[in-house]
């Protein structure tokens, strides 16, 4: 009975075309918008998750008015880079603070020893406790030894097949070049670490550590920005330690700037104040652009319009085909169908139709 049933349900499709296709086509579409929304939800969601150490990463945010497009303050990642010394001495919950300069997507020069120059974007210098911080896999080299030498480089390993066309790139040098008639920058490839399975809101190729990092200008007027990230030893009370690192961080300006005569810093319109999050919120939370939380919420409601307009579409086509399908089940009854067989036929031509939908 249940091959004679879905002969039947087949041959009924083939037969009424126009409705077969509207049904379909209303399915297919409202079940594509549907799982497309899954699939970019479960994508944004998955940022900074390839490790467990990870949930104790934070990442440092200033409020200041510095490089915004409306002159306003804002909760920037980009840092004065003295904050992170300030967080080393005061703030006892964090293990490892480690500083990172921005990525502003420059083009570098890559030479190396035998073949031509490759011009790549990502080289990111930070200090030597990067490794520290963010947990990767190393396949060559160690976290502990990786950038404690200057000009050290470490690469990920798509970037190291990419530049010398095997895995084994420990020990092998790279000349960067940033401008034109610049001499280039040696640098020794001393690790490289897997490629994350799951998206990062710090991209990289490479990880440089030239030693600009670890010290900040000792002229007080002087001040250059980077991000901040730092690991805690334990689970913390966010909240709280934003009270405390705010109270840090004013005392910390306070006592930095207040035996000098730098009246300009004394009468800044920046507010003196900073905040942590955690790092696997850090891509939901951008500066100066609204959250895909808040961007997709449009697209949630279009989606599930679309597959209550394509069920709506599914049930009303159904209900006009029942009265054509009258005499056939009529006949049906005479032969001796049953009620059961009969339900079973029905669900067995939606089922039907609704995964001829979900396939196209």
């Amino acid at each position: 009975m249940f091959k004679l049933n879905l002969k039947i349900a087949f041959r009924n499709l083939i037969k009424n075309r126009v409705y077969t296709a509207i049904n379909i086509g209303g399915l297919a579409l409202g079940l594509t918008g549907f799982v497309l929304l899954l699939l970019y939800i479960n994508h944004e969601n998955s940022y900074d998750k390839w490790d467990q150490r990870l949930e104790n990463v934070y990442q440092i945010r200033e409020f200041h008015n510095l490089s915004t497009p409306d002159n306003k303050p804002h909760w920037q990642e980009l840092n004065n880079s003295r904050n992170a010394a300030m967080l080393k001495k005061s703030i006892p919950q964090f293990k490892y603070v480690t500083k990172v300069d921005n990525d502003w997507g420059d083009n570098y020069s890559i030479k190396t020893e035998l073949a031509d120059p490759l011009m790549l974007k990502g080289f990111v210098n930070t200090d030597s406790l990067f490794f520290k911080v963010f947990s990767y896999k190393f396949l060559q080299g160690n976290e502990n030894n990786a950038l404690q030498s200057p000009n050290s480089l470490v690469l990920k390993h798509s970037t190291a097949k990419l530049l010398f066309g095997t895995d084994e790139a420990l020990g092998k040098t790279v000349k960067m070049l940033t401008w034109q008639g610049d001499p280039g920058t040696t640098y020794t490839v001393t690790g490289v670490v897997e490629d994350p399975s799951v998206p990062e809101s710090l991209k990289f190729n490479a990880i440089m550590h030239n030693g600009e990092r670890e010290k900040d200008p000792e002229n007080l007027r002087v001040t250059t920005h980077c991000k901040i990230y730092g690991l805690v030893n334990t689970s913390i009370d966010t909240n709280a330690l934003n009270k405390t690192i705010n109270s840090a961080h004013l005392d910390y300006k306070n006592q930095l700037y207040g035996e000098t005569q730098n009246k300009a810093v004394s009468k800044s319109t920046r507010v003196l104040s900073l905040k942590i999050i955690p790092l696997k919120d850090v891509h939901a939370n951008p500066p100066f652009a609204r959250n895909w939380i808040d961007k997709v919420k449009p697209v949630v409601a279009l989606s599930i319009f679309l597959l209550l307009i394509s069920v709506i579409n599914f049930i009303n086509l159904a209900t006009a085909q029942s009265v054509q399908r009258a005499k056939e089940v009529g006949v049906k009854k005479v032969l001796g169908t049953s009620k059961n067989q009969l339900i079973w036929q029905f669900l067995l031509e939606a089922a039907y139709s609704k995964y001829a939908g979900f396939i196209c």
